[in-house]
């Protein structure tokens, strides 16, 4: 049976690079913020289906290290977009702290990769139909727990604020 999978984030790629040139020459302020939320979302998709094309989990596992640098940025990049939705300054205390986390995320992603301490993160690269995709262990739950339910619980507060 032929893998067609990755139609969906090839889609979503396509979706946002169409979104990206549409809106890169239009340079006001929720632009500047859109365009690197497109960016991450092209970046991310791509990377996905490159990662799921792997030949082997070796390979899988380099793929999800590149994957995870754009992939912890999103959330970052949305609080932004809620910061100036609810009419706060987008690079206020609680964006530049909430940045601060993902940098420490990124560099733990780092030293877990270089240093080959992926098991701490990752339990295995298995095969799905799809392709190579991550079995998490706790802490990898966790560090995206914190990112990406960390920016929608401030979001939230921020919208009803």
């Amino acid at each position: 049976m032929e893998n067609y999978y990755y139609l969906v984030p090839l889609t979503s790629a396509f979706g946002n690079l169409a979104l990206f040139i549409q809106n890169s020459n239009r340079l006001n302020e929720i632009n500047r913020i859109l365009l690197p939320i497109y960016a991450t979302l092209i970046f991310t998709n791509l990377i996905s289906i490159w990662m799921f094309f792997a030949d082997n989990p070796d390979i899988a596992l380099f793929r999800l290290y590149v994957l995870r640098h754009f992939l912890f940025l999103l959330p970052f990049f949305l609080l932004q977009l809620t910061g100036y939705l609810t009419g706060r300054n987008h690079w206020n205390v609680v964006t530049k702290l909430f940045l601060g986390i993902v940098v420490l995320a990124v560099l733990f992603a780092e030293v877990t990769y270089w240093f080959n301490l992926n098991f701490l993160l990752i339990q295995e690269m298995k095969l799905r139909p799809w392709g190579y995709f991550p079995v998490l262990k706790p802490a990898a739950r966790i560090l995206l727990t914190v990112l990406f339910v960390g920016s929608w619980l401030i979001s939230i507060y921020w919208f009803i604020k």
